[in-house]
Parts: structure tokens; C-alpha cells; sequence
């Protein structure tokens, strides 16, 4: 019986020859997985009996011998010899170490593999070095003290064309207990590997973003052309189970740079520490403008800024000395985590995020989506104020305009970090804070049409100030007109009239605020879009009202960008978050950009009727 492996038989002339064993017992019992009572039953066996012990010369015969003794014990070598996924043998362990030819060829170097196979009958699946709380192997312990080691020399030094050559050793106990030996059924079905070409295929859609529904739709008539409707055979199967993109997931982000069985933490400190950093991709490292780790105290928390060089350079083309939008968000990944984002518009009115501004919340907090302060974003928009340096001219990156929601911890840090800024106010979170203002305040008058008249008057008298008045004093006459006529609504002598008075004073002195000050009547009056205008050098309607650009985008960053990398709906890890929005969303979006910008100049292009051709000119 010829050894299956590929081999040409002169190539083990230059083979050495293993000289002795190369590992004690203590150090191989140290990998195998039995408990301490079968452990002393294995010692009494070499005592008593001894080992098993066989060494192969490199001659035909000789391998001829191993591979028919491999046979009989049933195990397997990978990328040789596949497993039977019904054998009883489990590699344990595996060793490589370099050794050199022989004089004829001393600078050639092979690979001296070292496997520790297990009887799964007599492994205790709480020993060892991963022990777990359930068994998940299909045989039963019945304390079999079976255990194999063997030694073959490979030849690795072209990595496309890998090849065992031969097998110096086989030692251990061959013989199973005759618990084992009666064993023949196991109790749970045993782990089967997907069939390597379903499984390349499989990943090969992961990384097309196919959904997982149509993924496995196509894995199934894939499986169906190559191996037809059986779902297995005695080495792999050919359906995927039910769990399965959760290891196609893990495998193709294992690719990516994130190990599997590692922390986040430890990836991030890893990817973006300031000494000798080690990133899967140096995308990560332009990307990065700043990084701190989360520490050990309640009141840490990890920050990063994240910002391209394509994206600094949208920044200092559409937002120096221009207009800025910022709005928030969380949820976007499974830590306690926030999110800020600053957006520029281009000239085809398209809005392009230009910086992120991630951090978590801090430990103790409960309330993790408002865990920040104004301070917090001084710093970090500072931060990135700094890290965009200077352009040619040697100006400092800075901002003519921002649009903001109606959080005064976003505004105060822009008015500290960018003084001369005017900060506008979203006219549609403006709107909405309003809308809640009013169903607060009016809910003292009664259901019914007396609410809804005082609902259409304080409609109305928004509406005015929202888009007709440019004169803070015309405000200010516009309220007291309104506030006069609430006050003498409650001089009249029905009850129902009191409760109309009631709710629409309260209203208003609610809405005092927003008038208190010029400056903030400014960032939502028309006065304050006008004033924009000028410092933009625009008419007053390019320039925009809301954030509905940023909301748009944050609500693709929660799904449309980011759902071809969940699995089973849930959040990516913050790791796995921030390397998917360097390495794959942010290029994805510039690369959809550049698309449309190509398009619309085509169809720009295509409206001009074609030119006369030379013939048309000849006959004229």
C-alpha cells in the first residue's frame, strides 16, 4: 500500500533523520486533557506496560508501513490525510520547528511537525488549559487512556505548494480501554466541519455584503451543484447550520485584523497607542487624530477622533471659513458609547462627514446617551482644530458658521473653540422642542376644541417668528402682543377661559428664554440666516436651516452602512465598529460620491444636442 501523500522519493535523501524523542512526558501530559484519576490509571499503564514506540526510515517502504499504521489507528493529518468526523482521535496539540538538510543541501529548510492526538473517550472536558462548563463532545468520558504522538517532516518553504514528505515517529498508547472499545454510538451529534469550498464561497458573499437570508439561499444551491442533495459526507458537510454565519463573521473580521477570543479594549491600545503601534492596515493610523484608553478609574472612558485624509481634505475645501454642521448619536455599537460627527456640504448641496468624534460614557454613569459635558467637547474639538494644522496659506482651520440641535453643551464648546463663529440653530429640533413645549404646557385646559384654539394661536405666533420677523424688537412686540392677550383671556369670568389663560402663559414663559438674549434669537430668527448669508457670501436660501443632512447619515451609519456587518441584528463590537468605518464604510461612501459626481456631469454632458460633423460642414 503506497503512502497517499505527494511525494518524490529522492527529495527524502536530503531529509535528516530524527535523532531522539524531542519531548519529555511531563511537557506532552501537560497538553492532554484527562482527569486526575485517568491520569494515574495512564501512569500506572507505562509503569506496568510501557509505550507504544515506532520509528520509520524514508525509505518506500518504510512510509509505506507508517501510513498503513495510520490507517489502523485511524487518525488523520491535515491538508493529508482527512478525518473521519466519526474517529474517536482529536489533535490536542501541534509543534513546529525548523530543521536544516543535510550536507548536500544544508540551506534548504523543512518543518518538523509535532501532533498530540486524544481519545475523546477519555477527555475531561474541564481539564486543560480551556476548560468549559459543558460538554460539547459527542463521545462519551468512559476514561480511556488512549493517546498518540506523531512526528513528520514537511516541506513549507514554498507556501503554494506545501507537502508532507514523511513520518519519522508514532509512539503512545494505541490500544483503547474495552470501555472505549464497546463504545460504538455517541451521545450528542459530533462537530463537522463545512466543506472547505462552501465555506470560501460563504465568505466570499460575507465580504459582498449579501444579506444573511439570500446567503444562505446561494450556499444551498452551491452545495446542491458540486455535491448534490446529500447534506454530508464521513469528512465534512455541505449545509450550513444554524449559527454558522456567526463563525463566517468571526473568521472574516479575523482577516481583518481582529483576532477571535480577543478583547476590544486590547485590540484598540494595540491598533492606536502612541508607542509602536501594530494596526492590521496604516489606514487606521492616518485615520487617528487623537487616542486615549479607557483606564481603570469609574470616571475614564476611551475617546478617539477619527478623520481620513480625504476626509480633512473635504474639510479644509468645504468648511474652512465656511459652514459646519454637528449633531450626536448613540447606539451605532454594542459599547455604552457616543457618537459626534461633523459634516461640511459641497457644492452640489451633498453633505460629507469629516470627522467622528467617539467616545464611551463613563462607568459609573447610568444615563450613557447624555454622559458628556461641554468641557469634554471643548477638548475633543480642540483636539481636531489642532490636528487639522495649517493650510498653504498658514491659516489655521476655522469655521464661519455652525449649525447645532438645541443642546448648550455643544454650542458653548464651539463658542470656545471657534470664537468668531456664528452658531445657528436646526430649525427643525428648534421646531420640535417647541411642539413638546406646548403639548407640556397646555395639557391644564380640558380636551376639546378650547385646546386646539390655543394650540392654532401659539401655532401661528411660532410660525411668524420662525420665518417672517428679522428685528429682535419685532419680536419682542410680537411676544408681549401675545403675552397681553393670554393675560386678559384670564380676566374674563368662565373657568374655561382661566384654563386657556392658564396654558398659554405658561407657554410663553417657557418660551421667554428663547428671546432672553439677542444673540440666541439670532441662531433660530430669519435674522440669524441672513447674517449667515453675509459671513458665507450666499443668498439666504443656500444656506441651511436644519441638520437633515447629519441626521440622514447618522441614521445610514446605524443601518445602511453597517447592517451588511451585523449578524442576527446585533451591534458590532467598538473594536470591529471603528475598523469597518475606516477600512470599509468612510471609502465606501467617498467611492458612492464620486459615482454620482461622475453621473450628474454625464447627464450634464448628455443635454447639449452633438456637434455638427465634418460632412454636415462639406455639403453647407
Amino acid at each position: 500500500m503506497d503512502a497517499p501523500w505527494d511525494h518524490t522519493w529522492p527529495d527524502l535523501a536530503d531529509v535528516p533523520a530524527l535523532r531522539k524523542a524531542n519531548s519529555k512526558l511531563s511537557v506532552l501530559f501537560s497538553k492532554l486533557s484527562f482527569s486526575e484519576k485517568t491520569m494515574e490509571t495512564l501512569h500506572l499503564h507505562i509503569d506496568s506496560v510501557g509505550l507504544d514506540c515506532k520509528r520509520f526510515d524514508h525509505s518506500a517502504e518504510g512510509q509505506c508501513t507508517a501510513f498503513k499504521l495510520l490507517s489502523s489507528l485511524g487518525l488523520h493529518i491535515p491538508d493529508e490525510i482527512q478525518r473521519d468526523v466519526r474517529s474517536k482521535y482529536s489533535i490536542r496539540s501541534t509543534d513546529r520547528k525548523e530543521v536544516k538538510g543535510k550536507v548536500k543541501n544544508p540551506h534548504h529548510i523543512y518543518t518538523r511537525c509535532t501532533r498530540i492526538y486524544q481519545c475523546l473517550c477519555g477527555t475531561d472536558h474541564q481539564a486543560g488549559k480551556r476548560p468549559s462548563k459543558d460538554r460539547q463532545i459527542g463521545w462519551e468520558n468512559v476514561a480511556c487512556i488512549s493517546w498518540i504522538k506523531i512526528v513528520s517532516t514537511h516541506d513549507e518553504m514554498d507556501k503554494n505548494s506545501k507537502k508532507m514528505l514523511c513520518i519519522d515517529e508514532i509512539t503512545g498508547i494505541f490500544d483503547h480501554t474495552e470501555a472505549c472499545e464497546s463504545l460504538v454510538q455517541m451521545d450528542r451529534d459530533p462537530r463537522i466541519g463545512l466543506h472547505l469550498e462552501i465555506r470560501t464561497y460563504a465568505l466570499s458573499l460575507v465580504k459582498l455584503q449579501v444579506p444573511i437570508t439570500q446567503l444562505q439561499q446561494r450556499c444551498r444551491e452551491f452545495a446542491k451543484d458540486k455535491f448534490g442533495d446529500a447534506p454530508g459526507n464521513t469528512h465534512h458537510r455541505f449545509v450550513l447550520n444554524d449559527h454558522e454565519t456567526t463563525s463566517l463573521y468571526r473568521t472574516y473580521f479575523a482577516e481583518l485584523g481582529v483576532p477571535q477570543r480577543s478583547a476590544a479594549e486590547e485590540n484598540l491600545e494595540k491598533w492606536f497607542r502612541s508607542s509602536k503601534p501594530s494596526p492590521p492596515d496604516s489606514a487606521l493610523t492616518d485615520a487617528c487624530l487623537y487616542y486615549k484608553h479607557c483606564g481603570e478609574d469609574p470616571s475614564d472612558r476611551f475617546i478617539i477622533i477619527i478623520s481620513t485624509p480625504e476626509q480633512r481634505e473635504m474639510a479644509w475645501r468645504y468648511g474652512h471659513k465656511k459652514l459646519v454642521l454637528l449633531d450626536g448619536t448613540f447606539g451605532v455599537n454594542s459599547a455604552r458609547s457616543l457618537l459626534f460627527i461633523g459634516m461640511v456640504i459641497n457644492d452640489a448641496k451633498k453633505g460629507i462627514p469629516v470627522v467622528f468624534f467617539h467616545f464611551t460614557a463613563r462607568k459609573s454613569t447610568t444615563a450613557a446617551h447624555a454622559d458628556y459635558d461641554g468641557p469634554l467637547l471643548q477638548d475633543l474639538l480642540g483636539r481636531w482644530k489642532q490636528a487639522m494644522g495649517k493650510n498653504k496659506a498658514g491659516e489655521d482651520f476655522d469655521i464661519k458658521v455652525v449649525v447645532t440641535d438645541n443642546d448648550t453643551r455643544e454650542r458653548n464648546a464651539l463658542s470656545i473653540v471657534f470664537p468668531d463663529a456664528l452658531l445657528l440653530l436646526c430649525r427643525f429640533h428648534t421646531a420640535q422642542a417647541w411642539r413638546n413645549g406646548v403639548n407640556r404646557k397646555i395639557h391644564i385646559i380640558p380636551k376639546g376644541p378650547a385646546r386646539q384654539e390655543v394650540r392654532r394661536i401659539i401655532a401661528k405666533f411660532l410660525l411668524v417668528l420662525l420665518k417672517d420677523i428679522t428685528k429682535f424688537e419685532d419680536a419682542i412686540s410680537h411676544y408681549n402682543k401675545h403675552l397681553d392677550y393670554f393675560q386678559k383671556l384670564g380676566e374674563l369670568p368662565n373657568a374655561l377661559s382661566k384654563k386657556k389663560s392658564q396654558g398659554g402663559l405658561a407657554f410663553l414663559s417657557y418660551f421667554q428664554s428663547y428671546l432672553r438674549l439677542r444673540e440666541f434669537w439670532v441662531a433660530w430668527s430669519p435674522a440669524g440666516v441672513a447674517e449667515a448669508a453675509r459671513h458665507l457670501g450666499v443668498e439666504p436660501e443656500h444656506v441651511p436651516r436644519t441638520t437633515n443632512h447629519l441626521e440622514s447619515f447618522n441614521g445610514q451609519i446605524k443601518h445602511r452602512y453597517f447592517r451588511a456587518y451585523q449578524h442576527s441584528g446585533r451591534l458590532p463590537r467598538l473594536d470591529v465598529w471603528i475598523l469597518t468605518l475606516i477600512l470599509k464604510v468612510i471609502p465606501a461612501f467617498f467611492q458612492e460620491l464620486a459615482v454620482k459626481e461622475v453621473r450628474t456631469q454625464y447627464f450634464l454632458d448628455m443635454r447639449h444636442a452633438p456637434p455638427k460633423s465634418r460632412y454636415d460642414s462639406d455639403t453647407s
